[in-house]
């Protein structure tokens, strides 16, 4: 376990050396075995770890193949990780700390057309009642994640599932940890 992890932290590092793109080839199992002097089986080990945190893939005839980063898919892998109060008040400090740096960025970056999207999204009045409160908590999402679209920041665009997960909740969870 431990040595598959240091192989596939070195290939890592030979795509990164290397300036492997995207889509670019990564040489065969044997070619790795041999260069990194593990066996085939150590190789494979590390490769299906590092296709589980989606840096490489393999097709057929194409053999394997650098993928292009992604950090939504690596917040993402933490939403389902979340469980308990405690979890979603800590995610909940996150956000307040996230935020007002993210503003400041979209302020800095909003372009008329993008304001009046946002505006869009404030406009129309809410319904009464829960369905109010529905509506109310969807143009909420929708409005904090325009915002972060507008920051430009890939990785900060990539907490969204984060703060989706939060407003899911929002019903029955109080900052304070406690439920409703």
């Amino acid at each position: 376990m431990i040595q598959t992890r240091r192989i596939a932290d070195e290939i890592q590092e030979m795509i990164r050396r290397e300036s492997i793109p995207p889509g670019g080839r990564l040489p065969t199992e044997h070619t790795l075995a041999r260069r990194f002097r593990v066996s085939r089986p150590i190789i494979r080990e590390a490769l299906q770890a590092l296709k589980a945190l989606g840096v490489v893939e393999s097709r057929p005839k194409t053999g394997l193949r650098v993928l292009a980063f992604d950090p939504t898919a690596h917040f993402d892998q933490i939403i389902p990780r979340i469980r308990t109060d405690e979890e979603r008040a800590e995610i909940y400090e996150l956000r307040c700390l996230l935020e007002p740096a993210i503003l400041r960025l979209a302020a800095e970056r909003v372009t008329p057309e993008k304001l009046d999207r946002l505006e869009q999204l404030l406009l129309p009045p809410l319904s009464k009642g829960r369905d109010g409160v529905r509506e109310g908590l969807a143009r909420d999402v929708a409005f904090h994640e325009e915002l972060w679209r507008i920051a430009g920041n890939r990785f900060v665009l990539s907490f969204r599932g984060l703060l989706l997960r939060f407003f899911a909740n929002l019903e029955t969870f109080r900052p304070n940890g406690r439920t409703a």
